[in-house]
């Protein structure tokens, strides 16, 4: 059976509470069509799509030995994707950091020895917080940079773990755990 998967780092709840917080200001800014529900706020490390269940199971069984440096994500901006003035895709920035390119890197070399075809574009990594701007909607007039709640701070998020993800059109939230991979420092 094929399944709609993807491998990320999920977030606490405290930090999916002021990420849900901070959402809530945006939604009177930024009319957007479908917002994430807060329990779906995730880091995705690599995208799978349909997925075999023997690729699935030889790539588990890979990712199960992997060694990490310790991380912590730093969420600290709020960004998107497509045209400024009417974005495809709004999200929260979360920054750069030699332990999360790192593991990143390692999890999509896993993936690709087990025959999945990995996205090319370099890895940006963000927080989807919702998708498709209202199209009868006034383009915006100001730059979605501006809305972070408070300039120099951050969402800490420290990471023991990753996760396999299957997504359940039609339900809220709409990613279900399959499969729990912690973290192994080196």
């Amino acid at each position: 059976m094929d399944r709609h998967v993807f491998l990320a780092l999920p977030l606490s709840a405290e930090a999916k509470k002021k990420l849900a917080e901070v959402t809530q200001t945006l939604k009177d800014k930024v009319p957007m069509k479908k917002w994430v529900h807060h329990e779906d706020y995730h880091l995705t490390l690599v995208f799978l799509g349909n997925a075999r269940e023997e690729a699935l199971n030889k790539l588990k069984e890979m990712l199960s030995t992997i060694t990490a440096s310790p991380l912590t994500l730093e969420i600290d901006s709020i960004g998107s994707f497509g045209r400024a003035q009417k974005p495809r895709i709004l999200w929260a920035g979360v920054a750069r950091n030699a332990a999360l390119e790192e593991l990143q890197k390692k999890v999509s070399e896993m993936c690709r020895e087990c025959g999945f075809i990995i996205e090319e574009r370099p890895f940006a990594p963000h927080i989807t917080l919702a998708r498709s701007y209202i199209n009868d909607a006034p383009p915006l007039q100001y730059d979605v940079s501006d809305l972070w709640p408070i300039r120099g701070t951050s969402i800490s998020v420290p990471q023991k773990e990753f996760v396999l993800f299957e997504t359940k059109v039609g339900m809220l939230p709409k990613y279900h755990r399959k499969e729990t991979f912690q973290l192994n420092y080196d």
